[in-house]
């Protein structure tokens, strides 16, 4: 059983790139999935990191999209339906009849599906784009498909890939980009903070344990035997 958290973006392509990540409940793993669905073979359509091995330049990317306004909302087949019908737009004359009807076979009235919006990363002004519709089983994945990329397929495919993970330097996404490294760096440091406070309490505590198991009284009585201890209250001992 997964939790699935996606963000999705059109690029400076006009194609759709998506990070999906998916959290183990059981065991608490993060899967990062980097989809562009325009990439055939040999260049990977994925590319699959698992926590803590993921790029930071990924992190950034799904960061710029959550921030800029990507977001993923439901929706009844019906009203998807309705919305084709009325063709791009709501004129009806954008599209040619028959590619409708071939669209509208491929949804169930009485189903819900998932829309994924998102921003263009290459646009200075926000707007939000419908960027993909798709069914329940969609999202559904095993374990057995989330095969990280190996380091030789991720030196081959990088290269495909860089030019995607290189609009977070576009002057809008930039500093988004940078608020989500800052925010790493501050959590590691809180983190570190928070490892010393503990281990400070940690040797305060042990030292007054110390401090009252090896108190004369008590240690006389723990550590020491009979003829030890008469020795020593004879030399005025308690």
């Amino acid at each position: 059983m997964f939790q699935v958290s996606r963000a999705s973006a059109r690029t400076c392509l006009a194609d759709v790139v998506t990070i999906t990540i998916y959290e183990k409940l059981e065991t608490k793993e993060r899967f990062w999935v980097v989809l562009n669905d325009v990439f055939h073979p040999p260049i990977p359509s994925q590319l699959v990191f698992i926590e803590p091995n993921v790029p930071m330049v990924v992190r950034q990317l799904y960061s710029v999209m959550m921030a800029r306004g990507a977001h993923q909302t439901t929706v009844i087949g019906q009203s998807l339906i309705d919305c084709l019908k009325m063709g791009e737009g709501g004129h009806g004359d954008s599209e040619s009849e028959d590619f409708i009807n071939d669209l509208i076979e491929e949804y169930d009235p009485n189903r819900e599906y998932y829309q994924d919006f998102g921003p263009h990363l290459t646009r200075d002004h926000n707007d939000i784009y419908l960027l993909s519709s798709y069914d329940s089983d969609y999202i559904n994945t095993s374990s057995e498909e989330l095969i990280v990329t190996s380091i030789e397929e991720l030196s081959a495919a990088w290269k495909h890939y860089e030019w995607i993970f290189n609009m977070v330097l576009y002057p809008k996404n930039r500093p988004l980009a940078m608020a989500c490294t800052y925010a790493m760096r501050w959590r590691k440091r809180i983190s570190t903070k928070q490892r010393l406070r503990v281990i400070k309490r940690n040797d305060i505590i042990k030292q007054d344990l110390m401090a009252a198991a090896w108190h004369p009284n008590r240690m006389m009585n723990w550590c020491l035997d009979n003829e030890e201890h008469n020795e020593l209250s004879k030399n005025g001992w308690k």
